[in-house]
């Protein structure tokens, strides 16, 4: 049994866990205690076993988070937003010239469609699509049927005093963005074209059927950030400029306890909570950990993080 987790945990580390419907998991006993994540990346465990390099493995690999069958999964959204975030995190570790020597010479300007630029020096900006299915589920006048998707501004401020979280920006006019020094979608660009639908959240035809066509609902400070816990259980926030790459999001198991993010957390679709990515750090070099994905507008609908599915065992 031991050698068994001992190669699982070194899968966990280079592997991204799968989803639906999985191989049938080896025998185990049902885990009755409680996980949390430390900012070294190890697991503390409380109640029942003890703190070991095995436990944290059988807690955290692939064969032990799924069931038969998952009932919930990640949206779209979710994996897009989290490659998106690490596009922007490459580019900006992709930077040869120390940041606090550069200049305007130095920028890389704002993407004439998608990808990372500059707008100002050293507020880095990743412009990109969210499928419209799980991103900003409001009903308004962009709710368009023809719409695919709503185009968004990721943000990383590195002259700001906030050092661990990316903004998020949905707006209707480029001084939406612009107001924060980021780079915007094309304002004169269409998601489609043929619909004449534009990538900025501009109404075009009543869509809520209130009888007129009216401005949609935008949001310019969402945000989020990735964090683990100390020893004392207290969350401990990821540094971004200690990022050097984030991928593998995936659902924790709703039976590990998550401190600050109840099991109801697990299914609500509008809250990140059990929500968890890889992160490869700068320091120690290349340690990979699991971090989770927290953001400032829980519960409300501009991202739709999970969404049910099936499948059969």
């Amino acid at each position: 049994m031991t050698q068994m987790v001992a190669r699982s945990l070194v899968g966990f580390a280079l592997a991204t866990l799968s989803f639906g419907c999985a191989v049938d998991p080896p025998a185990q006993a049902t885990h009755q205690h409680t996980a949390t994540l430390l900012s070294n990346g190890q697991l503390l465990v409380v109640g029942g076993v003890s703190n070991t390099d095995q436990a944290s493995a059988e807690l955290l690999n692939p064969y032990f988070l799924e069931d038969d069958c998952k009932d919930q999964g990640l949206t779209e959204c979710t994996t897009d937003l989290i490659d998106h975030v690490n596009t922007l995190v490459r580019h900006i570790n992709a930077i040869t010239v120390p940041l606090e020597s550069r200049t305007t010479a130095d920028m890389t300007p704002c993407p004439a469609e998608t990808g990372a630029g500059e707008l100002i020096p050293n507020i880095f900006t990743y412009v990109g699509p969210l499928d419209k299915t799980c991103n900003r589920i409001v009903n308004d006048d962009c709710n368009a049927p023809l719409r695919g998707n709503y185009w968004v501004s990721i943000v990383d401020d590195r002259r700001s005093s906030d050092s661990t979280s990316f903004r998020v920006i949905w707006g209707g006019a480029p001084g939406n963005y612009t107001y924060y020094g980021a780079c915007h979608a094309d304002p004169n660009g269409y998601d489609n074209i043929t619909a004449g639908i534009p990538k900025l959240l501009r109404p075009v035809s009543d869509e809520n059927g209130d009888g007129i066509i009216s401005g949609c609902v935008e949001n310019h400070v969402y945000q989020i950030s990735f964090y683990t816990f100390d020893a004392s259980g207290l969350k401990a926030y990821i540094q971004k400029n200690n990022i050097k790459e984030v991928s593998g999001p995936f659902l924790v198991d709703p039976l590990i306890s998550i401190p600050g993010a109840p099991s109801t957390s697990y299914t609500n679709h509008f809250e990140s909570g059990h929500v968890a990515v890889k992160l490869k750090l700068k320091n120690p070099a290349d340690q990979i950990i699991v971090a989770h994905v927290e953001n400032n507008y829980n519960g409300t609908p501009y991202i739709k993080w999970k969404e049910a599915v099936s499948c059969t065992p």
